[in-house]
């Protein structure tokens, strides 16, 4: 698999960005971006989130697995707190039928069934991602310090929201949980991606929970009018 840098690049292209008019952009100097191509350092937390609002697929970026984005996605209407509950939604089917159909998966991402069941249900919903992970994993704060392999220090200011993670961080999050940019970020390109990589790997399955999600999504909103008219 291509490195994390040489993504980069190849989606910096692929937007039409020269390195300084990108880095002028996402807030960081060009001897920044160019070390980050270079896979010498990592960009930061707001870097990502900016360069998933000029269009960059970071989830490629940081998983290797590209999630191109559908023109008129029947998403489109939702707000981002609507997208990031039907994402959560698709995700979790997504990671339950994996496990599920293959223990491997379970083992290789460090879950048990028990805990795919649990996401399906409550995929971090609201909750920082470190604090959930946390709460449960059933272990330590220093035990997780260790597996993403942080000192105790840096992992207490994450779960406490006194410190984003960097673009390394997320692709540790993504190597040992699954947990895709898109849940971390929770910006509106990052997230349309993620449902079309989810809708496409879940098949017709996957059409049916989306027309399930829009439905549901349409008849809350409904509800929202009666409630303002009746006022």
């Amino acid at each position: 698999m291509k490195s994390m840098g040489t993504r980069l690049w190849e989606e910096r292209k692929l937007a039409g960005y020269r390195q300084e008019e990108l880095a002028c952009k996402i807030g960081v100097l060009t001897t920044k971006l160019q070390r980050a191509e270079k896979d010498v350092s990592y960009l930061p937390f707001r870097a990502v989130y900016r360069m998933s609002e000029c269009n960059l697929d970071v989830n490629h970026i940081v998983t290797g697995n590209k999630h191109p984005k559908i023109e008129n996605s029947p998403f489109d209407a939702l707000d981002e707190e609507q997208l990031f509950e039907c994402m959560r939604v698709l995700m979790s089917a997504y990671l339950y039928g994996r496990t599920v159909t293959d223990p491997a998966v379970a083992k290789d991402f460090g879950f048990s069934n028990t805990y795919v069941r649990y996401i399906l249900n409550a995929y971090f919903k609201n909750d920082n991602v470190f604090s959930f992970l946390h709460r449960q994993s059933g272990m330590t704060q220093s035990q997780l310090a260790a597996k993403l392999m942080i000192d105790d220090k840096t992992f207490r200011k994450l779960e406490k929201g006194k410190a984003e993670p960097d673009c390394e961080m997320l692709e540790k999050l993504y190597e040992i949980y699954a947990i895709t940019p898109a849940f971390v970020l929770k910006e509106r390109n990052a997230m349309l991606r993620e449902l079309s990589f989810c809708i496409e790997q879940l098949g017709d399955f996957g059409k049916r929970i989306v027309s399930y999600l829009l439905l549901v999504k349409s008849e809350e909103y409904c509800n929202e009018e009666e409630t303002v008219v009746s006022l």
